[in-house]
């Protein structure tokens, strides 16, 4: 999508002034970029804020999609942890996205658990030794595993006829 957030809502902000904070500034420039030129960056950063997010989300679910931990500067799954963080108000009027992201988190899930499998594995193999729970799930894999629980647990109810 070669349009802005700001084409597509109708609405130019005001110019910044220098009392603007610097995360105000940068939702205020990324309004005026093309959607299909924003980075897994510009996307958590606008999603976390809730601006412009209806028309971000299809290409942020489609990052997620090919890979749930996606991410760019912070940590792997920065984008999928903006995106399960949204307010309910948010999936309540749009069932289809919250279809797509529960599909995410289950593939976050799966994706998490084998990823661990492999870590006790090659322990056994090295070292003929067991990890334990903590030893296996690293940060911020834990709490990628715990949100996504907990998104799949609070939404899945809402969505009629399931998700599957």
């Amino acid at each position: 999508m070669s349009e802005t957030i700001e084409q597509l809502e109708g609405q130019v902000w005001n110019e910044p002034d220098d009392q603007w904070s610097q995360l105000i500034l940068t939702c205020h420039e990324l309004r005026k970029k093309p959607i299909d030129q924003f980075s897994v960056e510009d996307l958590r950063v606008m999603i976390e804020q809730n601006v412009g997010t209806e028309h971000l989300m299809p290409r942020a679910l489609e990052m997620l999609e090919r890979d749930p931990l996606v991410w760019d500067y912070h940590y792997p799954g920065e984008l999928l942890h903006s995106v399960m963080h949204l307010p309910s108000s948010y999936w309540e009027i749009h069932p289809k996205h919250l279809k797509r992201a529960l599909s995410i988190a289950e593939l976050t899930l799966q994706r998490l658990e084998e990823t661990w499998t492999t870590r006790r594995e090659e322990a056994r193999r090295l070292y003929g030794a067991e990890l334990d729970e903590m030893g296996c799930r690293e940060y911020p894999e834990g709490d990628l595993h715990h949100w996504a629980q907990g998104f799949i647990s609070s939404h899945q109810a809402k969505l009629p006829g399931g998700y599957d």
